[in-house]
């Protein structure tokens, strides 16, 4: 999906520090069997996946389809995707554009909305669990924490695809 719209996946040094406990390491390795077993499986497939769809919602969801039809998700997660993208077109989210990867123009085209990284001291923040930024990376004020509660609340829930 991110290769749809221009953009790449960066590896980089953990900046959290992890103290073990002490526990049932084999336990650990019993729950966490798909990571070890299906990872490469899963890396293969992600590599090789394309759609053609129009829209980068419907390739979402078509990734969805397939990760499902490849039993790294239950059927559960596809109905979860659909209507979290129903809801994010019922809120008036719009997607990127899809990008040409034979293209040398820049994915973030001006039809598309810019996406900021959001950043703390000046190194990307990873973990970004507020809604505190808005679409052209201003931070909200402590008062504007409201905005997206007022903001959900005016959707018309009832109307939604």
């Amino acid at each position: 999906i991110m290769k749809d719209i221009g953009l790449h996946v960066v590896y980089t040094p953990p900046i959290v520090h992890h103290d073990r406990s002490v526990h049932d390491y084999l336990s650990d390795f019993s729950a966490e069997g798909d990571l070890y077993e299906k990872t490469t499986k899963l890396l293969e497939f992600l590599e090789g996946w394309s759609s053609d769809a129009d829209t980068l919602s419907e390739r979402i969801y078509a990734l969805w389809v397939g990760l499902y039809e490849h039993d790294y998700l239950g059927e559960q997660d596809v109905h979860a995707a659909r209507e979290w993208l129903n809801t994010l077109v019922a809120i008036g989210y719009r997607f990127p554009d899809i990008h040409d990867a034979n293209s040398n123009s820049n994915p973030l085209s001006t039809t598309s909305p810019f996406q900021v990284q959001p950043t703390v001291g000046g190194q990307p923040y990873r973990s970004f669990p507020y809604f505190n930024v808005d679409r052209d990376g201003n931070r909200f004020s402590e008062s504007g924490q409201n905005k997206l509660q007022d903001w959900l609340s005016n959707v018309d829930w009832e109307s939604r695809p």
